[in-house]
């Protein structure tokens, strides 16, 4: 499935601890087996990446699969414009036959370029995954 995470942050939501939004794939039971990875390389960071680093797992309730990243663009929508774009990103998702996709996993990377203090999991993008992102932005 694919679902709205939009976590925008601004002077008049101090609360809020994101300053990015994005879609995010749902993986149901899937970020289990992510998750069970992660836990794996904390507790051997330096035989599994095989390079004397430390590795701090992020929490399970964290894990998220980006689908579409919107970094800052977000911020200067109002309260109205946001909650329209999420009707009408919600609206196309829903039109879509995404929970039919199988997402076929490739490798673990560092990211981001040039900072690399991430460790993500690329998977292959079915083609319908690939025209909804089209469509949604």
């Amino acid at each position: 499935r694919v679902w709205l995470i939009l976590e925008v942050i601004s002077s008049r939501q101090p609360a809020m601890t994101c300053s990015t939004a994005f879609l995010a794939l749902d993986f149901g039971t899937g970020l289990t087996s992510l998750n069970w990875v992660a836990q794996a390389i904390q507790t051997q960071p330096k035989a599994l990446l095989s390079a004397d680093v430390g590795f701090e797992a992020t929490a399970p309730e964290k894990l998220h699969a980006t689908f579409v990243f919107h970094g800052q663009l977000l911020h200067a929508l109002t309260k109205t414009q946001l909650a329209q774009l999420h009707q009408d990103l919600s609206d196309i998702v829903k039109e879509s036959d995404v929970e039919q996709c199988e997402l076929p996993f490739k490798r673990f990377e560092l990211f981001p370029p040039g900072k690399q203090n991430l460790i993500i999991a690329r998977f292959e993008a079915p083609e319908l995954l690939v025209k909804l992102r089209r469509r949604l932005w």
